[in-house]
């Protein structure tokens, strides 16, 4: 799996925020997002639904929408990284914010496409 191989031209992220939303935008320019994993917790009661975004000038595409139950903690690992485009940014939304904290984790690298050459 090439995709797992550690490549010294991946540089690795962690964002976190306690309230959504979390926007990841890359530090670098001209370069893609790899997200390899997002951990969400729902410290409100009431069931809530996450959706994770691609944003960019053209925008939203969806990449996952999931419904996190009151009080609980889902992980989500990709063993093939979701890919966010150069010039996009990342953004976790809390669909309907009740001002309860909802932690997330967003793990994942950067890369320039042209590095793999």
């Amino acid at each position: 799996m090439p995709f797992a191989e550690p490549r010294p031209h991946r540089r690795p992220f962690h964002a976190f925020k306690i309230t959504m939303p979390l926007t990841v935008t890359p530090k670098h320019k001209n370069v893609n997002l790899a997200v390899t994993s997002i951990t969400v917790s729902n410290q409100s009661e009431k069931e809530k639904f996450v959706k994770v975004v691609s944003r960019g000038g053209d925008g939203d595409n969806i990449l996952l929408m999931v419904l996190v139950k009151g009080g609980q903690t889902l992980h989500f690992s990709f063993p093939h990284p979701i890919m966010v485009g150069e010039h996009r940014k990342l953004t976790v939304i809390d669909m309907v914010p009740n001002g309860a904290l909802f932690p997330v984790t967003v793990v994942g690298y950067e890369w320039r496409s042209t590095d793999d050459n």
